[in-house]
């Protein structure tokens, strides 16, 4: 497997049935928690890229309180991550709408950035501000003002000359999308990248993922055969 995605789904219901417990700090610290095992297994199994749904575009209509939440965490998270990025070889990257990032945490994303570039044990994507129909509707928007321009004419554009508008370009597409969270559905997640990525869909939450359940999804994935609709 050269590249796993995950779709981080559950948090806030599994924090809303342990509020008041102690051992939660807040509601997004156990789900970096499980983000660290998820690094640490991918790194432990050598693939070497690893994509992770954070934040969708939709997301952003959530109540304030909820955003600045996460914003907070990345903020006060960001030494942290670099050091343990740094310790493992990891490069971060965060895919999105970047016209769409919040100013309170545009300087911690690129510290971030800044700092873990060129790591080459394992490339994190952190899909930030991301919506699947958006990158695509962004990639044919270059792709028509690359005509305008003159730079290329209608009978030359191929996959590959959308493809490399996207996002996400160069990451290879994911082999293989797991969900937590109960939900059957990708909800907006690299709908042009999955076209023949294999499916898993965990009936728990994201809190709740264990390096056991990796384990079984990836022995699974290794058994298929993947034709590629040949």
């Amino acid at each position: 497997m050269k590249h796993i995605a995950l779709i981080m789904d559950g948090n806030r219901r599994w924090w809303n049935d342990r509020k008041g417990l102690e051992l939660v700090e807040n509601k997004l610290s156990s789900g970096k928690k499980t983000l660290d095992m998820v690094v640490e297994w991918c790194l432990g199994k050598k693939i070497p890229f690893l994509s992770v749904f954070a934040l969708s575009v939709e997301n952003l209509q959530r109540d304030d309180e909820t955003l600045h939440e996460l914003y907070d965490l990345l903020n006060s998270s960001a030494e942290e991550m670099v050091q343990k990025f740094l310790a493992h070889g990891v490069e971060a990257t965060f895919v999105g709408d970047r016209s769409l990032f919040s100013s309170r945490v545009l300087s911690s994303i690129e510290f971030i950035e800044a700092k873990t570039r060129g790591q080459d044990r394992l490339k994190l994507s952190i899909l930030f501000c991301y919506g699947g129909k958006q990158e695509i509707v962004s990639a044919a928007k270059r792709v028509a003002q690359r005509v305008l321009q003159g730079e290329i004419s209608p009978e030359e554009i191929t996959a590959t000359t959308f493809e490399q508008e996207l996002w996400s370009y160069p990451v290879p597409f994911p082999d293989l999308i797991v969900r937590t969270g109960r939900h059957i559905r990708l909800s907006n997640f690299l709908l042009y990248q999955a076209a023949y990525s294999e499916l898993a869909f965990l009936d728990i939450l994201w809190p709740d993922l264990s390096a056991a359940d990796l384990d079984a999804v990836f022995e699974k994935f290794s058994s298929s055969t993947r034709t590629f609709g040949r």
